[in-house]
């Protein structure tokens, strides 16, 4: 009987992996640029079904397309390649930019999607001590590095 039950939830978890359900495993987040300048951009041309994973600690997720012909279901801090322009604190498309890291913005709990741009509205702090309500389209900070998001 326990054999029965074990083999069955071992077969529907292989089957779940294999149909690419990105609700079912978290690879390794991606992996960044290097520090400074403007975030890469276009990872909607080979990546689809973004959505906020986790709003409050910024991860985005997607199925995307990897050069082996797999799809792969990355996840990325948002802060990885958005950063927060100042004074203003209006969202800006920066390598290792760090929007939201240790609450400098707050995310909106859904990204609005049309057509190639994904975009992503957050309250962020700026320098006059105030808050700055903005959003930034993620498809022209991220790219899809072989079924990675990255900058």
């Amino acid at each position: 009987m326990q054999f029965t039950l074990l083999t069955a939830l071992i077969l529907n978890a292989i089957s779940r992996l294999n149909a690419q359900d990105c609700s079912v495993f978290s690879p390794p987040p991606s992996p960044t640029a290097p520090v400074g300048g403007a975030a890469g951009g276009n990872a909607a041309s080979s990546c689809i079904d973004f959505f906020l994973s986790d709003p409050d600690q910024g991860t985005i997720e997607a199925s995307c397309d990897a050069d082996d012909q797999s799809g792969r279901c990355p996840s990325a801090f948002i802060g990885a390649c958005v950063g927060v322009a100042q004074p203003s604190g209006n969202l800006k498309c920066q390598i290792e930019g760090g929007a939201g890291f240790n609450g400098t913005c707050t995310f909106s709990d859904r990204l609005q999607i049309s057509g190639i741009h994904i975009i992503l509205t957050a309250t962020c702090g700026n320098t006059q001590g105030g808050l700055t309500t903005s959003s930034i389209d993620l498809n022209d900070c991220f790219a899809n590095i072989d079924g990675v998001l990255t900058c």
